[in-house]
C-alpha cells in the first residue's frame, strides 16, 4: 500500500468517526436552541412509547455498528503504519523520540516520548477499545511509580524485583502488563472495568501494589477512587 493509498484510507477513517461523533452527541448549538424554544413536553400514547424505545434500539444497535467497524478500520490502518515504519511520516503523530512499538493480529502498541513527556497508545481487540496512557509529572529513573485513574494506570518499573503490579478495585485484582522499553526502562500499564460514581455515593477502594516472584509486597499504596463523574 502506498502512501496515497494509506492517506485516503486515514481520511476514510476520520469520516467514520466524525459521522459516530454526531450520532453519540447532539451539537452544544442544538441543546441551547433547545433550551431556549422551552417546548412544552409533548404526550405520547402507549404505542408510541414503544415504538420510541424500539427505535432507540435499533439506533444504539446501528450506533455498536459502526464503532465496530470504525475500530476494525482503525486497527488495521495503524497496523500497516506501524509495520511500514511510517509513524513518524503521519501529520497526528507528532512526537521526538518513538521508544517502542508492538503489532500482532490481536493488539498494537505504540509508546513515544514528546519533549519531557511520556505516552502509551493501546489497542486490544478483545475488549475493542483504544485506551491513551499519559505518564505525566512522573519520573522515569524511579524504581517504581504510577498515574492514571478511573479505568486507566501506568507508570515506570525499573525495579527488576518487581515480578506484578497489581490494580485493585474493592477487592478486585487487575494484572498490569510489562514493556521492557531498554535496558533503562521498563513500564507498566493496566485497564480496570471502572464506573464513575455521584458524589453522593462511596468511593470505590482502590490500590496499587508492585509484588516480586514471591509475592513480597515491594511498594503499596491506597487512596480513594474518583467520584462525581
Amino acid at each position: 500500500m502506498d502512501k496515497k493509498q494509506l492517506i485516503s484510507f486515514g481520511a476514510v477513517v476520520v469520516v467514520i468517526l466524525f459521522i459516530s461523533v454526531m450520532f453519540r452527541e447532539p451539537a452544544q448549538s442544538e441543546l441551547a436552541e433547545n433550551d431556549e424554544e422551552e417546548d412544552p413536553v409533548p404526550e405520547f400514547s402507549t404505542i408510541e412509547y414503544i415504538n420510541l424505545e424500539g427505535k432507540n434500539r435499533e439506533l444504539k444497535r446501528e450506533l455498536e455498528v459502526m464503532e465496530n467497524e470504525l475500530f476494525d478500520m482503525n486497527f488495521s490502518f495503524m497496523k500497516v503504519i506501524i509495520e511500514g515504519g511510517l509513524l513518524n511520516e503521519m501529520e497526528y503523530f507528532e512526537f521526538d523520540e518513538l521508544l517502542f512499538t508492538k503489532v500482532t493480529d490481536d493488539e498494537y502498541i505504540v509508546f513515544l516520548q514528546v519533549e519531557t513527556e511520556y505516552y502509551l497508545l493501546w489497542a486490544d481487540k478483545e475488549t475493542r477499545k483504544l485506551h491513551n496512557f499519559y505518564f505525566s509529572f512522573l519520573d522515569h529513573e524511579e524504581s517504581f511509580n504510577w498515574t492514571g485513574g478511573a479505568e486507566t494506570y501506568s507508570g515506570f518499573a525499573n525495579d527488576q524485583d518487581i515480578e506484578t503490579v497489581q490494580v485493585i478495585q474493592n477487592g478486585e485484582v487487575y494484572e498490569g502488563k510489562f514493556i521492557t522499553v531498554n535496558d533503562d526502562m521498563r513500564i507498566w500499564f493496566s485497564v480496570i472495568d471502572f464506573e464513575w460514581k455521584s458524589i453522593n455515593e462511596e468511593p470505590d477502594e482502590m490500590e496499587v501494589k508492585a509484588l516480586d516472584k514471591d509475592g513480597n509486597i515491594l511498594w503499596h499504596e491506597e487512596f480513594d477512587g474518583p467520584l462525581g463523574g
